[in-house]
């Protein structure tokens, strides 16, 4: 068994070396924006990129309803060496008509094996896009939002932008913006704004600010749409949070440890749009009379905007009693504390439980002795009868 242990574990570890990877592989640019011509060639230029320490080989495809239309003048498929790039030209022959909207072509670079790979490999590829824009028929408009987070008081922009999408010019179309609470059920502030004349693939950009005096520190929901010659556009909707000072502690989890050692986890979580550093916990255990009976202090943390984390400390509870404790939990930073506060109960030390187990292990196996020998010493006296008996006859 053992042997087979050692072989299979030798298998593994030779599989792994053998094994080669990438991800030395890369396009630039990786998106090519392409406004639609009817008939048009349009020649468009790509580099493929290698990275890696090593001569690579690489193929080149395409994907998408448009990419029959393109020309490749070069190999699909070429050497590149370590730290090089390699110019791609190609020439996309528009048709005479395509499907209005955004038009993508993928580009895809893959690394293939070439004579020289040995073993197991597993290869790269990155994908880039053409993107061919074809105005509507008519008038067609789209909106999107950006917004951003802050914390309490700050200076909050929502951005819209308008887009005109079609063939002709669009008169007097209305920018609706509105925030609301995040179950949507209050709304904080409206804003209606008239662009005068949008012409075809035209955008322009609306920038609203909001009013910090409305806001708490929460989370919100930012909606704009747009209206045109009796038409709406899409709606689109953010999210966008508002910060304040604080750290929350989401958890606390305390794990026991053998030789009576507890193991503290207290996990984080900052409502604040900006890093917090120095952040540590003190952990004050306390008995029933609330007297003090041991003390930690957690490692330093760094906690980024709205994120989380855990800190971790150990204590020794060896030289107390089995018991109920209290323990109380603050978290400090920026001059500011968070406190919470959870219960200990310290239990019979596990090696008492287990001296007992093995004294009681220990009299069931004299019992067990004892009655062998008994019944061993009972046997030969029955012997010994029977063959006295057996003498006097």
């Amino acid at each position: 068994m053992k042997k087979r242990g050692w072989w299979l574990l030798f298998s593994v570890v030779a599989l792994l070396l053998a094994i080669k990877t990438t991800d030395a592989i890369g396009i630039s640019p990786v998106t090519t924006d392409v406004e639609f011509m009817p008939n048009k060639a349009i020649n468009i230029s790509f580099s493929v990129l290698n990275t890696g320490t090593s001569p690579i080989e690489v193929f080149i495809a395409f994907n998408g309803e448009l990419a029959r239309y393109i020309t490749l003048h070069t190999n699909s498929s070429f050497p590149l060496g370590p730290t090089s790039s390699r110019k791609i030209d190609l020439t996309l022959s528009l048709p005479p008509k395509i499907e209005p909207g955004k038009n993508a072509i993928e580009i895809i670079a893959r690394e293939v094996p070439s004579a020289a790979t040995k073993g197991i490999a597993a290869f790269g590829a990155v994908s880039g896009y053409i993107y061919i824009t074809a105005p509507y028929p008519s008038t067609y408009a789209t909106i999107s939002l950006q917004g951003h987070d802050a914390n309490l008081h700050e200076p909050i922009t929502l951005t819209t932008t308008a887009s005109n999408l079609g063939k002709y010019p669009i008169q007097n179309m209305v920018v609706v913006v509105n925030t609301y609470d995040n179950q949507k059920q209050q709304e904080k502030e409206r804003w209606a704004t008239t662009i005068p004349l949008l012409n075809p693939r035209e955008t322009k950009d609306l920038v609203f600010s909001l009013n910090p005096a409305r806001y708490e520190a929460g989370t919100y929901i930012a909606r704009a749409y747009g209206k045109y010659h009796a038409t709406a556009t899409n709606e689109e909707e953010i999210t966008f949070r508002i910060g304040h000072l604080f750290v929350n502690i989401t958890n606390v989890n305390i794990i026991p440890y053998p030789e009576q050692i507890y193991k503290f986890m207290i996990d984080l979580e900052s409502v604040w749009d900006a890093p917090l550093d120095e952040v540590y916990a003190t952990i004050a255990i306390k008995d029933v009379i609330q007297q003090s009976v041991g003390e930690v202090k957690t490692p330093t943390v760094s906690l980024g905007s709205w994120s989380k984390e855990t800190l971790t400390s150990f204590w020794d509870a060896k030289a107390l009693s089995p018991g109920e404790y209290r323990v109380d939990i603050t978290v400090h930073y920026q001059e500011k504390t968070t406190t919470m506060t959870t219960s200990l109960l310290i239990q019979e030390p596990p090696v008492q439980r287990e001296y007992a187990f093995i004294m009681i292990g220990i009299i069931t196996l004299i019992l067990i002795i004892d009655y062998l020998w008994l019944h061993k010493k009972n046997k030969r006296s029955q012997q010994k009868e029977w063959q006295g008996k057996e003498y006097k006859l």
